[in-house]
């Protein structure tokens, strides 16, 4: 019996793409299929997949040559099972590598577990290790655990090439583009898998900075050499003029493929969509002021939220919303789209589908009530938006429970196969699919709950329902700060329009607020906290925390202006800084939608958000010499670890400190400032008979080790 590896595609998006069969019949392995659909719905990388599907392979055609078959019965393995294959690997010719036989020993182990959660524990002495495990909840003593079975694996030595292999390699490349991927490898440290994946807008040449997506899905900043820098301008001034493509560095089949699709798309009469030229030189007043836009474009619409024209629009391909050809005949809050050969792309919403999702009909499930008391025990202390989405998360659950697992009506019937599992199958199904935050956030809800109903409803077995293993790991954030150009461009368009978003603005750059904490602002936020000192009070925030913020005498007069700006407004007082025409998230989508009008008539077509001046302003407090503690106390945080994810730390930035540091080392004994002068007479001779014998006193110790 052979077995072998496909990779096909499956219209079931919780079906992993790699499957292990048998090479005569065509019939997948079961239990190894099964793990590849867990680690699937995990959000696995596909090449992550591919490696588990080869080292199971290898497994299995191990146990087909002992037991005849490739399915495993959970009488057929015993203690040593795992310690037998490894003995059959280490008999091998050539050998492999002991990382090798570590990855497959625990892949196999993973998958035996996943299939036979009672199988025998894999004990071999000599192979593993203890360490401490902390118990469920962080409750008791941590316990003793023993590691999985491994061998040891030698340390590698690494060994750079030397100066003259460096030179020899770099004069083999001819041109610009390999000596920008050399260099990119060479200089800065990159796998070559990061440089194919490197786009053109992870590369700011003017901040001598780069975006790498790394392995694990992992980004990080890295500051550019000048020699990298010079190589990546002159390749794209020489080879990419006209950029095709998003890629930064292109293989031959891909710009083929991209060329061929741009030529197609120029032809189409199907309705798929072409470029969109930029406005016109007449877009903006020579004043420097916006066009007018009409009032049914000024709420909840912004030039990323529209429709792409179509090459047989009756109107043209217009790329920006306040074209006199799209604001007249249409009503308000219905705009059509542009293409009028097919209808409106978007037909307006009827009065009958309305509905307002927080006025939702009550679930109809025997859990229901069970787990709405689980949720108001552990909820007390929570705020009503992490109330509402635990809510939201077993109302989704038990959704699922009703629709394909009726028979489910107690909680002693819940399993993890198939209910768990197939909860997650279908979450990873949804289409648009979720994103990985999304996906942990539901997951974590649900175990939660779980986890309070083991308490309530004493069932322990609840607890290992979802596993720790089962949520993957959230992609790394970068720091967001604006760009030198974007934040001097911003900030000259809000002094030149001195309007009340422009002020508000300003107000969170300087002060590194974050925009529902502006909305929230006093009338009398501005105190004085000494002769010539000012702070904002900024009140409760996001995390519960209120603080007073010093601010300078350019904040002190944006605060006058907004006080202004407060009187003239019809609005009634109500002791805010700024007026409310609805509801505190009115105001922050009217704000949101003034900031995408600002970098639209900039023509910073790049997606800015408020909260990037927020990053942008703690990332220009570190460099000004402000230290860690006070930078979480000016943005309000409660631990480091969140203000470490708003801080942007350059190569510059090292520098400085690194120069810092050697201009005033702390491992060196401080000279005096006053030289010692020796006494004269019988007490000048003690002091130097003290000194002598301190010295044989040194002496005789070092000798004596």
């Amino acid at each position: 019996m052979k077995f072998r590896l496909i990779h096909q595609q499956t219209p079931n998006s919780a079906q992993s793409p790699v499957r292990v069969v048998e090479q005569t019949t065509g019939r997948g392995v079961s239990w190894i299929n099964r793990y590849l659909d867990r680690e699937y719905v995990r959000r696995l990388a596909n090449t992550s997949l591919r490696t588990y599907a080869h080292n199971l392979l290898h497994f299995v055609r191990w146990w087909e040559s002992i037991h005849y078959a490739g399915d495993i019965r959970e009488g057929d393995l015993t203690e040593s099972t795992l310690l037998d294959y490894v003995r059959f690997q280490s008999s091998q010719q050539p050998r492999p590598s002991p990382s090798t036989i570590n990855d497959r020993v625990a892949v196999a182990d993973r998958a035996i577990r996943n299939e036979f959660p009672n199988a025998p524990c894999q004990i071999a002495r000599g192979f593993h290790q203890a360490f401490l495990q902390r118990k469920p909840m962080g409750l008791g003593r941590p316990w003793a655990a023993m590691s999985r079975l491994r061998v040891k694996v030698p340390k590698r030595n690494i060994v750079p090439l030397s100066v003259e292999e460096v030179a020899r390699f770099w004069s083999s490349f001819r041109t610009s583009r390999d000596l920008a991927i050399v260099g990119l490898m060479l200089l800065q440290g990159l796998r070559s898998a990061e440089v194919l994946a490197l786009n053109r807008d992870d590369a700011l040449l003017s901040e001598a900075q780069l975006r790498v997506p790394g392995k694990g899905n992992k980004f990080r900043s890295l500051p550019l050499a000048p020699e990298t820098v010079q190589l990546l301008e002159h390749y794209l001034r020489l080879e990419r003029p006209n950029p095709c493509s998003a890629a930064l560095f292109l293989l031959c089949s891909t710009l083929c493929l991209t060329q061929r699709t741009r030529a197609r798309n120029t032809h189409d009469r199907c309705g798929i969509t072409i470029l969109i030229p930029l406005p016109p030189p007449g877009h903006r007043h020579p004043a420097r002021q916006p066009s007018s836009i009409s009032t049914h474009l000024c709420l909840r619409h912004d030039p990323r939220r529209y429709e792409p024209a179509c090459a047989h629009a009756a109107d043209g391909a217009r790329g920006y919303p306040d074209h006199a050809a799209l604001c007249a005949g249409h009503p308000t809050r219905s705009l059509p789209g542009v293409c009028t050969c097919r209808g409106a792309a978007r037909s307006p919403p009827s009065e009958g589908l309305l509905m307002n999702r927080a006025r939702r009909p009550p679930l109809q499930h025997p859990l229901a009530p069970v787990f709405d008391r689980a949720v108001d025990s552990f909820s007390v202390a929570l705020s009503p938006d992490t109330t509402r989405h635990y809510r939201g998360t077993a109302r989704n659950f038990l959704s699922y429970l009703g629709a394909d697992h009726p028979e489910v009506q107690r909680l002693d019937q819940l399993r993890r196969e198939p209910h768990i599992l197939g909860w997650m199958s279908r979450l990873r199904s949804q289409t648009p699919a979720l994103t990985t935050a999304s996906y942990v956030n539901l997951l974590g809800a649900l175990r939660g709950i779980c986890n309070e109903l083991v308490w309530t409803e004493k069932l322990p077995e609840l607890a290992h329902l979802i596993r720790r293993e089962d949520i993957p790991r959230l992609p790394q954030r970068l720091p967001r700060p604006l760009t030198t150009e974007q934040d001097e461009l911003l900030q000259q368009e809000f002094r030149l329009r001195n309007d009340l978003g422009g002020n508000v603005f300003l107000l969170i750059r300087h002060t590194g607020m974050r925009i529902g904490e502006c909305a929230d602002l006093s009338f009398d936020c501005l105190r004085s906290t000494g002769p010539n000192q000012w702070a904002v009070h900024v009140p409760l925030g996001k995390l519960k925390t209120e603080r007073m913020v010093p601010v300078d005498p350019f904040v002190c007069e944006l605060v006058r202006r907004l006080q202004f700006f407060r009187f003239l407004d019809p609005l009634p007082a109500d002791e805010r800084l700024l007026a409310r025409p609805r509801a505190k998230e009115a105001l922050v989508r009217q704000l949101r939608d003034y900031l995408h009008q600002v970098c639209h008539a900039l023509g910073l077509f790049t997606r800015i958000v408020p909260h990037q001046l927020r990053h942008t302003y703690a990332s220009e407090m570190l460099r000004a010499g402000v230290g860690l503690p006070a930078v979480m106390k000016l943005l309000g945080h409660t631990s480091p670890e969140m203000t470490m994810q708003y801080l942007d730390v350059t190569l510059n930035d090292l520098q400085r400190a690194f120069e810092l540091a050697r201009s005033k080392p702390r491992h060196l004994v401080p000279q005096s400032k006053t030289p010692i002068t020796p006494r004269a007479g019988l007490d000048g001779l003690i002091d130097s008979l003290l000194a002598a014998q301190h010295v044989l006193e040194m002496f005789r110790r070092m000798g004596r080790d």
